[in-house]
C-alpha cells in the first residue's frame, strides 16, 4: 500500500482517499467520544488501538518486505504514516501519540533488527496484539546521550540497572526498547538499545507515576530495572548506532503531525460550537476564526514541506532533518497559540469538562514539551550562523 513518491508535490492528496476519509470519521466520532473517559481514568485507549489494528493502520511504517506498507523516511515516503497520525490526532491526541510510538518502535526494529528479533518482536506488533515502548528518558537528565543506566557485559549477555521515565504504552507493553550506556564507553558512542521483555526478573513498571497535566491517556509509566539480565541476542543494533544514524531527528515530523491534527480537531469542534450557539455571524468571532485559520494553514505548509523534503532524493538527510525540526517547532508553537485563541473566543463554558477545548489545552501544554523549544531554536539559530548544529538534540 506504499505510495512511493506519487504525492511528492501534494502530500495532502492522500487525505482524499476513502481509507483516510474513513479514518477521519473514526477519529472524530469514535475516538473523540471516548477521549474524556480514557483521560479521566489515565488509561491507554486500547479500543482505539484495536480498531486501528483491525483496519491495518498499525503496519504503515514497516517495510513491505516485513509485512508493512513501507511508509517512513528511510524508504523515501513518510506521507502515509504521518498523515495517519495527523488524522487520528483530530479525534484524540493521546491515541495519536500511542500510535506514533508504535510506528517508531516497529520501524526501528524493522530497520535495525536481525531476523530473529524481527520474528520475535516485530511480526506480532503488526496486528495490534503485541506492544512495545521506547525507554530513554531518565530522572534529572541534562543530555540525552549521557545516561546513568549502564549495560555491563556478563557471561551470555548484559546486566542492567536504572530508572526510566515516559515509557509510552508501558501499561500494555510486552517489551521495552531500553536505552543504556555500554560500560567502558562514553557519550553518543556508548548509547545502546536493548530489547527487554516486560515479565523478566527485575523489571518493574510503575503506572501510578503517570499523573500529568495533559496527555493523560498516553500512559507513560516509570520503569525500574534492577539487575536485569539481557541475553546478548537482545541487543538491538550496535553501540552508538541510534545516535550516529540520527534516529531522533527522523521522528520530528511525527510530533508535528500530532500537533497539526490536534489543532484541526479542536478547530472543527470550535466552528460547530460557535455555529450552534448563534455566534457565527459575530464579527469578532469571524476575525479570530480567520486568524486561527491563517496560523493553521501556515503550520500545515511547514508540515507538508517537511514531508516533501523527506520524499525528495536530491535533498540530503541533514537538510531534511533541519526542515523537519523547524516544522516541529512551528507547529508546537502554533498549537498553543491556536488553543488560547479558540478558548478565549469560545468563552468559559466551552472549556467545561464535557467539551474538548480544555482537554486540548492541557494536552498541547504537555505534549509540546517534546519540541525541545529552546534547544530546537538554538540549534536552528546555530545553523543560520554557519555553526555546527545537532538536529537530534532535545535536551
Amino acid at each position: 500500500m506504499s505510495t512511493g513518491n506519487k504525492f511528492v508535490n501534494n502530500p495532502s492528496k492522500l487525505l482524499e482517499e476513502d481509507r483516510f476519509q474513513e479514518l477521519d470519521e473514526l477519529a472524530q466520532n469514535e475516538f473523540r467520544s471516548r477521549s474524556k473517559e480514557y483521560n479521566d481514568n489515565h488509561e491507554i485507549p486500547v479500543k482505539n488501538l484495536d480498531e486501528l489494528g483491525e483496519r491495518g493502520w498499525l503496519k504503515a511504517a514497516v517495510s513491505e518486505e516485513n509485512g508493512g506498507w513501507g511508509s517512513n523516511t528511510d524508504l523515501g515516503d513518510p506521507a502515509e504514516y504521518l498523515q495517519a497520525i495527523r488524522t487520528v490526532a483530530r479525534g484524540c491526541s493521546s491515541t495519536a501519540h500511542c500510535l506514533q510510538l508504535h510506528y517508531h518502535i516497529a520501524w526501528f526494529i524493522d530497520a535495525i533488527g536481525d531476523d530473529d528479533l524481527i520474528e520475535r518482536y516485530l511480526e506480532p506488533m503488526l496486528d495490534g496484539t503485541y506492544y512495545g515502548t521506547f525507554v530513554a528518558v531518565e530522572p534529572n537528565m541534562t543530555n540525552q546521550y549521557e545516561l546513568d543506566t549502564t549495560a555491563t557485559p556478563v557471561d551470555g549477555g548484559y546486566e542492567m540497572s536504572g530508572t526510566k521515565l515516559y515509557a509510552t504504552n508501558g501499561s500494555i507493553a510486552d517489551f521495552h526498547l531500553v536505552f543504556a550506556s555500554m560500560e567502558g564507553m562514553e557519550g553518543r558512542d556508548s548509547v545502546t538499545v536493548f530489547v527487554v521483555e516486560d515479565d523478566w526478573d527485575g523489571v518493574e513498571v510503575d503506572t501510578s507515576w503517570w499523573q500529568p497535566f495533559g496527555m493523560r491517556a498516553a500512559v507513560s509509566p516509570r520503569i525500574e530495572l534492577n539487575d536485569v539480565f539481557i541475553p546478548e541476542e537482545n541487543m538491538l543494533g550496535e553501540p552508538g548506532q541510534y545516535a550516529s544514524e540520527h534516529w531522533q531527528a527522523k521522528y520530528h515530523t511525527a510530533f508535528c503531525a500530532n500537533y497539526l491534527g490536534s489543532m484541526e480537531g479542536v478547530f472543527d469542534f470550535f466552528l460547530e460550537y460557535m455555529h450552534d450557539r448563534g455566534k457565527a455571524d459575530y464579527e469578532s468571532v469571524q476575525l479570530r476564526t480567520g486568524e486561527v485559520h491563517f496560523e493553521m494553514k501556515a503550520a500545515e505548509a511547514f508540515f507538508h514541506d517537511a514531508i516533501r523534503k523527506w520524499q525528495d532524493p536530491s535533498i540530503s538527510q541533514d537538510d531534511a532533518e533541519a526542515v523537519a525540526m523547524k516544522a516541529k517547532w512551528f507547529n508546537a508553537k502554533t498549537a498553543m497559540d491556536v488553543g488560547l485563541q479558540i478558548a478565549e473566543t469560545a468563552g468559559s463554558t466551552a472549556q467545561f469538562e464535557q467539551f474538548p477545548i480544555g482537554r486540548y489545552l492541557r494536552d498541547m501544554h504537555t505534549h509540546t514539551q517534546h519540541s525541545g523549544h529552546d534547544m530546537t531554536a538554538t540549534q536552528i539559530g546555530r545553523s543560520q550562523f554557519g555553526r555546527d548544529f545537532d538536529t537530534t538534540r532535545e535536551v
